[in-house]
């Protein structure tokens, strides 16, 4: 093959740098046609590795224990079911690591070992941009990777990871109450946290109750911690005790983003949601919020009319908001339903609208829904240009929605005739996993 400029090749791998099984396929390919692809893109190679194969958290730490510079080039780290998310029987002590770093190429050791060395890997890693610890293998109060955020493992001689450089991590926090993540809204450059699990209760006693508000209060006065702009908590375990949202919330004055999402059999429900949004208005009315996601998997009862602070909430944010995104279940929003004027107030920046039915059936049930009600209000509103940045809508219908099906098509026909694409599905029918939660909300910032 003809000699190639670099810069032409970095070029061509500059297509493959998002993270991805078929991006690191296509990277391991190039770097074996020759030498110098291999030479260019062996950094591009390395800065997104994984433990997916067999032994793998054991052969990425040894790769690295005989040869460090390739742990400066690695940005991203993915550790799912790995020493990082579960604790082992047995961990070697830091003396025991370093032993190992300075003979590294004394000879090499068992699986065993290198496994027991693992969670050591923050200290190879100086660059690194992103942690992935999605899989855990079981709910626990305490993971690996969180404790190397917490406190001070080594010993001071050795040194303590670098974490200056870390800005986005991907936790599965099943068993972790939300206000033991408060390391991690310590560092000075997260931005991007997305949660699977979690507890968000404070605990019982009072004496720890009184030393989280201690810590969550230096991080509220610390202008040089109030970095997160993306905040997702999937599946969290509900609770009427919502002291811990609140500290989460007065930390993160700069959010762009927020995504809570219920598990169907510990929904969150319309109530609770909406008291949510009370908690977060700071945060949600600040000039650079742009994506709103509140929605349970399934809603089956129905939800308490909100109080009269969350309902003023609910109209402040509808009223100051500069949201564009937003992907709702429809009870939340039904505290801003007018029945008598059959209308609703809903953000005047929003361009792209989802609302999932939450309807159930009712005995005398003869007439529309509320849901199917507030979708041909908005069909109307279309027209008269209120929401003029209006430009793409998408409803989820319940069962008891689908027998006004002929009144939606309708709708849908107008919407279309001024300019907003719109979408009907089934509920039942909707997939979603955090992939896709990740994708939409990265587009959506992005515009």
């Amino acid at each position: 093959m003809p000699h190639l400029p670099d810069e032409l090749i970095e070029h061509i791998v500059s297509d493959f740098t998002a993270y991805s099984e078929a991006n690191l396929k296509a990277l391991r390919s190039l770097s074996l046609i020759n030498r110098q692809f291999h030479r260019v893109v062996q950094p591009y190679l390395y800065s997104q590795v994984d433990t997916v194969a067999k032994d793998g958290s054991a052969k990425l730490i040894r790769t690295l224990l005989h040869n460090k510079e390739l742990g400066h080039w690695i940005k991203v780290l993915r550790a799912d079911l790995s020493p990082l998310t579960d604790f082992r029987r047995r961990n070697l002590s830091s003396a025991e690591f370093f032993t190992a770093l300075e003979d590294a190429k004394s000879g090499l050791k068992g699986i065993k070992y290198y496994k027991a060395l693992f969670p050591y890997i923050f200290l190879l890693l100086p660059n690194l941009e992103r942690i992935i610890v999605q899989r855990a293998k079981r709910p626990a109060g305490r993971r690996p990777w969180l404790e190397w955020l917490s406190v001070p493992i080594l010993e001071p001689r050795f040194g303590t990871p670098d974490f200056t450089k870390l800005k986005h991590i991907d936790a599965d926090i099943r068993g972790i109450r939300f206000v033991d993540l408060h390391p991690i809204f310590e560092l000075r450059s997260i931005e991007i946290l997305h949660f699977t699990g979690g507890e968000i209760a404070m605990p019982t006693p009072v004496s720890a109750q009184e030393h989280y508000r201690k810590i969550w209060r230096n991080i509220r006065h610390n202008p040089a911690l109030k970095t997160v702009k993306q905040l997702a908590f999937i599946h969290p375990t509900p609770s009427s005790d919502l002291r811990a949202l609140i500290s989460i919330a007065t930390s993160c004055p700069s959010l762009e983003a927020l995504s809570i999402i219920g598990k169907k059999g510990k929904e969150l429900g319309a109530y609770l949601h909406r008291y949510i949004i009370r908690i977060f208005i700071a945060p949600l009315t600040n000039p650079a919020f742009r994506y709103l996601e509140l929605w349970d998997e399934r809603r089956i009862t129905p939800d308490v009319y909100t109080t009269s602070r969350s309902f003023m909430a609910m109209r402040r944010f509808a009223e100051t908001s500069p949201v564009r995104h937003l992907k709702l279940d429809h009870g939340i929003m039904a505290c801003l339903w007018d029945a008598q004027n059959n209308h609703i107030e809903l953000p005047s920046t929003i361009q792209t609208l989802h609302l999932r039915s939450s309807s159930i059936a009712y005995p005398h049930f003869h007439h529309p829904s509320y849901f199917v009600a507030m979708i041909l209000n908005l069909s109307v509103l279309a027209q008269t240009g209120i929401y003029k940045d209006l430009r793409s809508v998408q409803f989820e219908l319940a069962v008891y929605d689908r027998s006004h099906r002929y009144l939606l098509e309708a709708m849908k026909d107008a919407f279309q005739r001024w300019g907003v694409s719109c979408a009907l599905t089934d509920k039942a029918n909707s997939g979603w996993g955090l992939s896709r939660l990740l994708s939409e909300i990265i587009v959506h910032i992005r515009e």
